[in-house]
């Protein structure tokens, strides 16, 4: 198995920009069947390094947030006009709560490092929350999180072929700080 994973990386390293195709259309499907995101982040910042890997990673990101966002606008009250009654009506309600009318519930449902922030989309084509206020929002709040998980995945790169444990060992405690401040926030609410 860890030969599989190691040549399907190094075939997406060496190919170009059909490897970065190839890793936009796995975000993308990843993030459509409501899957994190967070290891493609990390192989990001594995096979294209720090730079091009956070670029490849938000911008996996925002195609994924896309999809769901438009699938869910499309076709998700359709889908909820197929629950039964009392469920349908309850959900309704609960969507259109004033906790969902802004960008600010957008960022806080991505920076959230448990739900994946690419499949949020889901919940917020259902809302009224515009398009752009919710990607603005995901954007911004997925930034330091995203960067902390490429940095990682370039660290641990660096490490084995310099044998210096210096940046990953950086982009763990980056990633570690960053949950634990989250941790905090939501333990203050």
């Amino acid at each position: 198995m860890d030969s599989l994973v190691l040549d399907m990386l190094s075939i997406l390293r060496n190919s170009g920009s059909a490897g970065v195709a190839v890793f936009m259309v796995m975000h993308v499907a990843l993030a459509m069947a409501g899957l994190p995101c967070s290891p493609l982040t990390l192989a990001a910042g594995i096979l294209w390094g720090s730079s091009w890997g956070f670029a490849y990673s938000m911008l996996g990101l925002v195609l994924s947030c896309t999809a769901t966002f438009i699938v869910s606008r499309k076709l998700g009250h359709r889908v909820i006009d197929l629950l039964p009654a009392s469920l349908g009506t309850r959900l309704s309600t609960a969507l259109s709560h004033s906790f969902f009318s802004d960008w600010k519930s957008a960022a806080l449902f991505a920076a959230n490092p448990i739900v994946p922030a690419a499949s949020t989309g889901y919940l917020f084509g259902l809302t009224k929350v515009p398009f752009v206020s919710y990607m603005g929002a995901t954007v911004l709040a997925v930034l330091p999180l995203q960067f902390a998980y490429v940095f990682l995945g370039d660290g641990l790169v660096t490490s084995f072929e310099h044998s210096s444990l210096t940046k990953a060992v950086f982009g763990a405690f980056l990633l570690g700080l960053i949950l634990f401040f989250y941790k905090r926030t939501k333990s203050k609410e």
